[in-house]
């Protein structure tokens, strides 16, 4: 009986903190996520800016599904952004950000293929980009999470996307 009783915290307390261990930062899901796509492209990875994730977290929590309009960090250093809301994780939104739009995407002409602007996919494997904060906010009006994240140094400028979106493939970092 003894052992039993031992046997069964024992195992209980493996499962805890193994399932404990285990787990995933926001921040690690959000850079992980991003940087496999951005690997994909030959472009260095992104780490992770507070400021940036303080800022996107302000505006998330206004539950307004639209950009902001003051996208500066505390150096005054203006940031790109992507938003979404309806998907059931962070993952989910930055996956749909750059699986809905890469079919769609000329790499050599840096301009859509049907008429649609492309803006998420190339801001997340933006060459020049080095920085990502996000941040999430349930809002009741949307029914669901909103997402936002920031990007320092911004992307998308205009004349620029053939310099700064490489091809799938692209081996820019050997």
């Amino acid at each position: 009986m003894v052992f039993s009783i031992f046997s069964k915290l024992a195992l209980i307390s493996l499962v805890y903190f193994t399932s404990v261990s285990c787990r995933v930062s926001y921040r690690d899901i959000v850079l992980r996520t991003h940087n496999d796509y951005r690997y994909r492209h030959g472009v260095r990875p992104l780490s992770w800016d507070w400021s940036l994730a303080e800022h996107a977290q302000g505006w998330a929590n206004r539950c307004q599904f639209k950009h902001s309009k003051d996208r500066t960090t505390g150096a005054d250093n203006e940031s790109g952004e992507n938003i979404s809301y309806g998907f059931p994780s962070i993952k989910a939104a930055i996956e749909d950000w750059y699986e809905s739009e890469v079919g769609y995407y000329n790499f050599d002409t840096g301009r859509s293929i049907n008429g649609v602007e492309i803006t998420h996919l190339t801001q997340m494997v933006w060459k020049d980009t080095t920085s990502v904060g996000c941040a999430e906010s349930y809002c009741n009006n949307l029914n669901g999470y909103f997402y936002v994240c920031n990007y320092y140094p911004p992307g998308n400028y205009r004349n620029a996307f053939v310099q700064n979106v490489n091809p799938i493939g692209y081996d820019q970092l050997s």
